[in-house]
């Protein structure tokens, strides 16, 4: 009885009894996009007088939508605190609305939610409200809303409809391009094996490892001495391939996870010299003059700020990261040079990402460098946060590998 009564209520709300008539005006209700559109939808099916000199119709920019967006609240309720009644059924919904959600984010032009799609949406929020009628779907059908709403944006504009970009939204000119310093003189094949002799080799005996981790250091360190050996045998080849790098970092991961307490020191400034050589070495073949000591460049001068709209193909992710840039006067004692020249390479990926939509944001050469910034900054300022720009590194190589994925799907 209790059931039946706040069925009623229910679909009182939306305007009539509960009869079988009312609940077929439910289904339509969520069907249509519950309470979407209705401005659209009603002038698309009551036809008015149009006037002589009618103005032509506009739609809002992709920029206004992705500002929209970030105000939507998305509900997703953790496992541990879904209600024992219809818990099945509030996930299954919210699964539904995280796949709109996610190609939302991956494609600025095709169609969110397919009729498919709406029609899961539509069967899931049906169960929701028989399994648990007071389960608030307010926040469901705001996102269910925001999502048919775009896909009428995008159906008008690929029809020629004409889109309104606020001044502020307008595209900003693409910064210069920094011109290529000339290659500066770097040391000889005597002056680095000079410099190698410095560099301490950690290699622990089998007695003296640890009990915690000791799988992993071991790991560490065959990999170093596959590029000791690599250096010693060749004067000019690489000594550090990417799938070597590879292979050091995520044996560096673990390390860290089975021992964090391990003075993994010697590795990085070991590992710093193999990536510098390679650097050399690069140098060289591409005409560098050789017979002097390496003279490190001045940090390259730092881009304008961004626009404070960011393009609509910035991602929500983007969105949330902080971006740590060091006024000079808050320069660590120690290292300041070499801050300064990490975060303007982060900085060009930055420029990078809000310059175009579908290039790489991080090359391998971008990577390179930013991979010896970083090592550069934790061996000249051991006490500086670092985790600011790990995060923003991570972003720009993962936004790189998202958009070769949509690059080859949309050549297949």
């Amino acid at each position: 009885m209790k059931r039946q009564a706040l069925l009623t209520l229910l679909l009182a709300s939306f305007g009539a009894a509960p009869t079988a008539q009312a609940q077929r005006l439910l289904a339509e209700a969520i069907h249509a996009g519950i309470h979407i559109g209705t401005a659209i939808a009603t002038s698309a099916k009551r036809p008015a007088a149009v006037p002589a000199a009618a103005p032509a119709p506009t739609v809002t920019s992709a920029a206004q939508v992705a500002a929209s967006f970030q105000q939507l609240k998305r509900q997703r309720t953790a496992a541990g605190q879904l209600p024992q009644r219809g818990a099945e059924a509030i996930a299954a919904l919210e699964a539904q609305l995280e796949r709109c959600h996610q190609t939302y984010l991956a494609d600025s032009t095709g169609v969110i939610c397919s009729p498919a799609q709406r029609t899961a949406l539509q069967q899931a929020s049906l169960r929701v409200v028989q399994a648990n009628s007071a389960w608030n779907l307010q926040a469901y059908q705001r996102e269910a809303s925001f999502y048919i709403g775009e896909d009428t944006r995008r159906h008008l504009v690929s029809t020629g409809v004409r889109v309104v970009v606020p001044q502020s939204a307008r595209p900003v000119p693409a910064p210069a391009a920094l011109q290529p310093a000339p290659l500066a003189p770097v040391a000889t094949p005597a002056e680095v094996a000079a410099k190698f002799r410095q560099v301490p080799l950690q290699r622990t005996p089998v007695a003296q490892l640890p009990k915690r981790g000791a799988e992993a250091i071991t790991a560490v360190e065959t990999q170093l001495e596959h590029c000791h050996q690599t250096y010693l045998a060749d004067s000019t080849g690489v000594i550090c391939s990417p799938a070597q790098r590879t292979a050091l970092q995520q044996a560096a991961a673990r390390l860290v996870q089975a021992n964090s307490g391990w003075n993994s020191l010697p590795y990085q400034r070991e590992a710093a010299f193999y990536l510098d050589e390679d650097a050399r070495r690069h140098q060289v073949s591409i005409g560098a003059p050789v017979g002097t000591p390496v003279r490190r460049p001045a940090p390259a001068p730092m881009p304008a700020a961004s626009p404070a709209v960011l393009p609509a193909w910035v991602s929500a992710e983007f969105r949330q990261l902080q971006l740590q840039r060091t006024a000079v006067e808050n320069m660590p004692s120690h290292g300041a040079e070499q801050v300064k020249t990490l975060e303007a390479e982060l900085e060009r990926c930055h420029t990078a990402l809000l310059a175009d939509s579908t290039r790489a944001v991080c090359p391998p050469a971008q990577c390179t460098a930013l991979l010896q910034a970083t090592v550069r900054a934790a061996q000249a300022s051991p006490g500086w946060n670092l985790d600011a720009y790990q995060r923003e590194a991570a972003f720009y190589i993962g936004e790189d590998s998202r958009r070769l994925k949509v690059t080859a799907i949309m050549k297949e």
